[in-house]
């Protein structure tokens, strides 16, 4: 492996693991584990540790190391992100992406969610000359880290063919409704009219075009499938675009 840098992206769990894997695949970067006959290799980072515990690891296009950490939750997120400025002058990663459900109520608003103070406090905390760059990432320890808040969220109005909460499901959901609007119509019939009052959750709403048109890949295999539908990556590489997380991905993988 040439790669010597080190970004972590931390993100709440599993299904964002999978969308993230496609996308990152999608737009350039390889997987180090995969071999020819379709096996697999553990993976070790830069500094010799082998991938594990559920992260997933990526090469970049220049060959710097791209790793996924799903955390179990947005509650466990800010522990993990004290522990990886605790750990940074032992590993002195390049970069850390927090990345997280908006979870705002598209119902009320669809303006762009503040970044959490959590985030700025626990970075304060860790180096209190930190200071933001131009980009609004957070730049640390003499700028040899960069933080970077990310959040899933799009401006569609609300419908009842999306979700009203503001999460990865409704982005997902907003490109596949573009996509394949009669799908989205459908959906939308379906849950307002099941037995003991309609639902519009997010979780409802993803899983019941996964099921309807991808049940054989499961739910992780169709967060991952969006990205190989050009019709569907064309909506969510717009709606990351509005949501200023395709700009992380990009510096991601390049």
């Amino acid at each position: 492996m040439n790669g010597v840098l080190d970004s972590i992206v931390l993100c709440e769990g599993y299904h964002d693991r999978a969308f993230l894997q496609g996308a990152l695949l999608k737009i350039g970067c390889t997987d180090p584990g995969e071999q020819p006959d379709g096996s697999r290799k553990p993976i070790q980072d830069p500094d010799g540790r082998t991938v594990r515990g559920g992260q997933f690891a990526f090469l970049s296009k220049s060959q710097n190391f791209v790793r996924v950490h799903p955390c179990g939750g947005k509650s466990k997120i800010p522990t993990e992100l004290k522990r990886l400025l605790k750990d940074w002058p032992t590993r002195e990663y390049a970069r850390i992406v927090v990345l997280l459900d908006s979870d705002g109520d598209a119902r009320t608003s669809i303006a762009a969610p503040p970044s959490p103070n959590w985030v700025e406090d626990a970075v304060k905390q860790a180096d209190s000359t930190a200071i933001r760059t131009p980009k609004g990432d957070l730049a640390v320890f003499g700028e040899g880290l960069i933080v970077t808040v990310a959040t899933w969220w799009t401006n569609d109005g609300h419908t009842s063919e999306l979700p009203w909460k503001q999460t990865l499901e409704r982005l997902i959901v907003a490109s596949l409704r573009d996509a394949y609007p009669d799908r989205g119509a459908a959906v939308a019939t379906w849950l307002t009219g099941l037995p003991g009052g309609g639902k519009d959750g997010h979780k409802e709403h993803a899983w019941s075009h996964m099921a309807g048109w991808y049940a054989d890949r499961g739910c992780e295999g169709f967060c991952r499938f969006v990205w190989q539908d050009p019709k569907i990556a064309n909506g969510l590489q717009h709606r990351l675009r509005s949501c200023g997380c395709w700009r992380v991905l990009e510096e991601l993988a390049s």
